[in-house]
């Protein structure tokens, strides 16, 4: 089956912007199909790059993070929607390589936080930087 591509036409920017302002949705994609394609530089990055599951649980993870709530397993199962068990798996491998922790939520002691380890979050933010950098 022979696929044509159609030709790439540059996204206009969205409504209201600057004339010749960059379009941050065709900036987003493109940063992402980059770093696809790019070998891995950071061993985190490549870690949470694996499948879009751990991808998801990465940015799950983070997220509860800076808001100050950091997300418990049952938070991080019912978000990625997979089993108990491969959330277990992926956080679990994810702390024996160094990017996240277990943590014991202050107010229950039944209840395990996941938290991003320093590693992580210098990563993350060196990642968010190289985006924001495209926006200009």
């Amino acid at each position: 089956m022979n696929v044509i591509a159609a030709p790439i036409r540059p996204a206009p920017a969205p409504e209201g912007a600057a004339p010749g302002s960059i379009n941050p949705y065709l900036a987003f994609a493109e940063f992402r199909i980059a770093k696809h394609r790019a070998k891995p530089t950071s061993e985190t990055f490549r870690f949470f790059r694996q499948t879009v599951h751990h991808s998801i649980l990465w940015m799950i993870v983070m997220r509860g993070h800076y808001v100050g709530h950091l997300p418990s397993l049952k938070d991080c199962i019912h978000e990625v929607r997979i089993s108990k068990d491969t959330v277990r798996k992926i956080i679990n491998d994810a702390n024996a390589r160094g990017y996240l922790e277990w943590r014991v939520a202050p107010h229950d002691g039944r209840i395990k936080l996941v938290a991003p380890t320093m590693a992580c979050i210098a990563e993350f933010e060196a990642l968010v930087d190289n985006y924001s950098k495209l926006l200009g």
